[in-house]
């Protein structure tokens, strides 16, 4: 049996071509981009995975009695431009909140369809994660100092002739690499072209200085992959298997937690915003950083360290201008009031 196809117009064909052809690369950055580009909330599930497992002992938070969300207060005020609380998680389209005080649940509730075991991506809080790994790694002696030229760890960025940049330029957002912002959503956006970029490692070695580093803060998405570069030589790990180790295991998580990929081939994490994890989770992590760095009774994370990362930086104007102009600050990849 055959069949006569008669094409009237080319235009159905061209637009069939199209979308096939972008469907079946996305194996590739310009496919990603036309295919994934405002992928959404839910845009982990397009990446591969690598999952960071639990381990037996897990650590439960005790549950007290339940506080009322018109009674919060934040600095002694009540939340500006918002009737209550609930308000401002509708507005925000929060999807969960947990309250943690002395060790005690005393506020739990998911939103938007969402559950004590759903996914929740980290987005920009996974620099805040690695901020934490490079911690740990400096604590161990993996990684000398906060001082240290990033070529010392990534002698291939010295034919690009770089400036002196050191692991604290990029902690700190003010590395004066090269970056195009290109109003954030076009294909040669720097933000942009880490996030759908198949090889994210390949992308960042080919980085240049633009500016003298430690004098402007600029949020930079490909400095967090240059430091999970210098923490995976570092430490002879991959980011899965220290996160797994030194927080996922080390701290009790009820549940695993899982980085995505920049692709099968480079299983390189995505730690400009790749990290997923439970909200129950999450808060752990924040009680360790209220902690101190200490977790039932163990030192995960040295003070010093947690202290360095979450204040504020006198000594660095371009830092305290940020600060003075917008109420905020930023330091080793946390934001702060």
């Amino acid at each position: 049996m055959s069949y006569i196809l008669i094409i009237k117009s080319v235009k159905p064909l061209f637009l069939i071509a199209i979308l096939f052809m972008s469907t079946s690369c996305t194996n590739t950055y310009v496919g990603r981009y036309i295919v994934w580009n405002f992928s959404g909330y839910e845009g982990y599930k397009k990446f591969p995975k690598q999952t960071v497992e639990n381990g037996m002992d897990k650590f439960l938070f005790k549950k007290g009695p339940e506080i009322a969300l018109s009674t919060l207060r934040v600095k002694g005020s009540q939340l500006p431009f918002h009737s209550n609380v609930e308000e401002l998680l509708k507005q925000n389209k929060t999807t969960s909140l947990v309250i943690i005080k002395d060790k005690t649940i005393i506020f739990e509730k998911y939103y938007r369809n969402m559950t004590r075991d759903s996914i929740q991506p980290a987005f920009s809080v996974t620099k805040s994660v690695l901020s934490l790994l490079i911690g740990i790694a400096i604590d161990e002696k993996k990684i000398n100092s906060v001082d240290d030229l990033i070529v010392d760890y990534l002698p291939e960025l010295k034919k690009n002739n770089i400036a002196p940049v050191t692991i604290k330029h990029l902690l700190t957002m003010s590395s004066g690499l090269k970056h195009s912002n290109s109003l954030g959503f076009l294909p040669w956006s720097t933000d942009v072209r880490v996030g759908y970029s198949t090889n994210i490692q390949k992308l960042v070695l080919k980085l240049k200085s633009k500016k003298k580093p430690g004098n402007v803060f600029l949020y930079h998405n490909q400095v967090p992959v240059l430091l999970a570069m210098i923490l995976k030589r570092a430490t002879g790990k991959s980011i899965s298997q220290y996160t797994e180790e030194k927080l996922w295991k080390a701290m009790g998580m009820e549940y695993p937690a899982f980085w995505i990929l920049d692709s099968k081939k480079s299983k390189f994490e995505k730690t400009d915003g790749g990290f997923n994890a439970r909200s129950i989770d999450y808060a752990k992590l924040g009680q360790l950083v209220l902690n101190e760095g200490l977790w039932n009774g163990k030192q995960i994370i040295s003070k010093s360290w947690i202290k360095q990362s979450t204040s504020p930086d006198l000594a660095q104007h371009h830092l305290m201008n940020l600060y003075k102009v917008k109420g905020f600050y930023y330091k080793y990849l946390w934001w702060g009031i």
